[in-house]
């Protein structure tokens, strides 16, 4: 970089607030302008590392510090609220604010406190995070061995640290209306969850790690970008509920099949113009493929033998398969075919089906 390059750089990050404290600490000396802005890097990089941020070589100090300055914010504002469920935790709040030097020394001291007091935080098992702007999850989050549930939904968390993991006793996980693009291999680990809402992300990944989830019985994924699941997905025996609706989904694993206790598949507003064979899901009340590119009935749909709600609208279903076909649904009570292409009313077609509710509204009848 030019002389002229570097001067306008100090100068830039000299103006900054948050940076000009730590140009302050290393200016005075025999140091360049070049010099200055490297040993501010390098302490900069420090306070990072302390509590626990990977700070990028190629990153701009001003991104830095204002990153800095947020984690350590979302540190406090996560230890808040853990300190109400603590035992004099307040009050330890306060002796440690006392103690700081600046926002991002407190930090380093809550981290610090919460590895030095696991004992205390194990008192903890329920957790709501909702709503307090966090842009980073803190490792330390690991620490709390006892959480049984816990709720980030509505920040702006676009990932969260592998720690997660360590939380073997979590039964219910929240993370809906963040901004998370993958499921990693953390959530493999959780082995006792039973109820798993990662709705209103960005997911476009999950891990193939999540079969890990032998006691899980909801999952909610709706309103991300997946446009793909994992096979594995497929062998979560003991999955009740499963809704998938508002993504970009072409496709689903065979695997979907021998959900032997599902009750609940709700894949409405995708991509899909075929479903893999489920016929094997004897207990699924509920069926919704909504908003898809379905052009015929599966055929293996008569085996649902439990089947009460069955919701086929948007679609491109031309006609209905003949009688008995729809008549072997015998528990059917809600059936949902609108806005399709049927171009001849059914009537024989649902003939004896009186107890059942149809709904034809919007396909191109002929007018009588």
């Amino acid at each position: 970089m030019s002389v002229l390059g570097i001067t306008a750089t100090y100068d830039h990050y000299l103006a900054n607030p948050d940076l000009a404290p730590y140009i302050q600490k290393v200016v005075e000396g025999p140091f360049s302008k070049a010099e200055i802005i490297n040993r501010v890097a390098n302490e900069l990089i420090k306070e990072a590392q302390s509590i626990g941020y990977s700070v990028r070589e190629d990153a701009d100090l001003v991104d830095i510090v204002t990153s800095l300055n947020k984690r350590a914010e979302d540190i406090k504002n996560v230890f808040s609220v853990i300190a109400k469920q603590l035992l004099g935790g307040e009050q330890t709040l306060f002796h440690l604010e006392e103690q700081a030097k600046d926002p991002i020394d407190l930090a380093r001291l809550i981290c610090k406190w919460m590895h030095e007091n696991q004992d205390i935080l194990a008192s903890v098992t329920s957790l709501d995070l909702t709503g307090l702007g966090l842009t980073h999850l803190f490792k330390e989050i690991g620490l709390l061995y006892n959480l049984e549930i816990l709720i980030l939904n509505q920040n702006f968390l676009k990932d969260v640290p592998e720690e997660m993991g360590e939380l073997r006793e979590l039964l219910t996980l929240h993370l809906c209306s963040n901004q998370l693009e993958v499921l990693d291999e953390w959530i493999g680990k959780l082995t006792q969850l039973q109820i798993l809402d990662v709705g209103h992300n960005c997911l476009k990944k999950i891990s193939p790690e999540i079969k890990g989830l032998r006691k899980i019985q909801g999952i909610s994924l709706t309103g991300n970008a997946l446009d793909s699941l994992p096979k594995e997905i497929g062998f979560l025996s003991t999955l009740l509920a499963l809704v998938i609706q508002d993504n970009q989904l072409t496709k689903l694993p065979a695997t979907l099949g021998i959900l032997w206790n599902l009750e609940i598949l709700l894949l409405n507003n995708n991509q899909i113009s075929e479903l893999p064979h489920l016929g094997n899901l004897k207990k699924l009340t509920q069926l919704d493929v909504d908003g898809n590119k379905l052009e015929e009935l599966p055929r293996w749909l008569p085996a649902l033998e439990s089947l009460e709600t069955l919701e086929m609208a948007y679609n491109r279903l031309t006609v209905l398969p003949p009688a008995p076909f729809m008549q072997e649904l015998t528990k059917l009570k809600e059936a949902d075919f609108s806005h399709n292409q049927l171009r001849k009313k059914p009537e024989e077609e649902i003939a004896g089906m009186g107890s059942c509710k149809f709904d034809f509204s919007g396909n191109p009848f002929p007018k009588e």
